[in-house]
Order: structure tokens, then sequence, then C-alpha cells
């Protein structure tokens, strides 16, 4: 006799049926839910770390060229030598289509400011200490690069 004749208890035509439960579907988007969870997470993670590093280096940059200047410059020198020191100001702008303040998401065609600020201060004989601080604000904490280099005063 073929076999799909063959009567069968409840407890083996139950065995033989295939599909998923109600419980099994919710445990299976439960784990599903929470992986895409810690996946955008780890994105936005990502992302914040890339930003911090970009106006790190932009920051960086800016303490580099202020200290050339100021080791070059014998005008800019004699202003770092003052109470006051040397300042200079940076905008990082935005890209050419978000220079918008209605499009762009901060508001203003500035993303970023940076603040300069050199320093020169005789440490020995004709050796002076050169200080740059360059400060911004991201994420409403303050952040800053210092660089500090010895030189002689520049003539020309």
């Amino acid at each position: 006799m073929p076999s799909s004749f063959v009567k069968r208890t409840p407890e083996q035509s139950h065995r033989c049926q295939s599909g998923l439960t109600l419980a099994e579907i919710v445990a299976a988007l439960g784990i599903l839910t929470i992986a895409v969870i810690t996946m955008v997470s780890y994105f936005a993670t990502i992302h914040r770390a890339a930003r911090e590093g970009k106006n790190q280096g932009i920051a960086t940059m800016q303490a580099r060229t202020i200290l050339e200047k100021l080791r070059d410059s014998p005008s800019a020198f004699a202003v770092a030598k003052t109470s006051e020191g040397y300042r200079e100001t940076h905008e990082e702008l935005l890209l050419e289509n978000e220079t918008d303040p209605e499009k762009n998401e901060v508001g203003r065609k500035s993303a970023m400011v940076f603040e300069g600020e050199g320093k020169a201060v005789l440490v020995a004989g004709e050796i002076y200490s050169l200080v740059v601080i360059v400060r911004w604000t991201e994420e409403g904490r303050q952040r800053n690069v210092v660089l500090e280099s010895r030189t002689q005063e520049p003539s020309f």
C-alpha cells in the first residue's frame, strides 16, 4: 500500500508538517532587530570618529601653519612676543551645495570655526619657545591642539 494511504496518528502527522510557529517568527524578528540596531549604532560611532579625526587634522594643519608663520615672519613673531600674542581664525566651510543657510543642517555657512593663538617667550639667550594653540568646539565640547617649538627670532 502506498505511504499516502497509510493512516497516521496525530503525533506522526504533526511531525510531518513543515513551517514556522509564531514564537519562532517573533524570536527571529527580535534577533534581527537587535542586529540592525547594533549595526546602526556602529555606523554612527564610525561617522562621529571620522568627523572628529577630520577636525583634529584641520586644527593640526592650522597650528603648523601658524607655527611656520611665526618662524618665518619677523612681523608675526613680533606680535607673538606681545602679551596678546598672535591670533588667527580659520573657518571650515561646508560643501558648495551646502552653503545656503536654509539647506544645511548647521544653519550657517561655516561648519566649524578654529581659533589659533601663538605666543613667543624668551627662554634662554636668543632662544624663544613658540607655543601655538588652536581651539574649536565640537558637539558642545571644547577641543584644542597644542604645538610647541624652540627657535631664534627671525631676521630679514
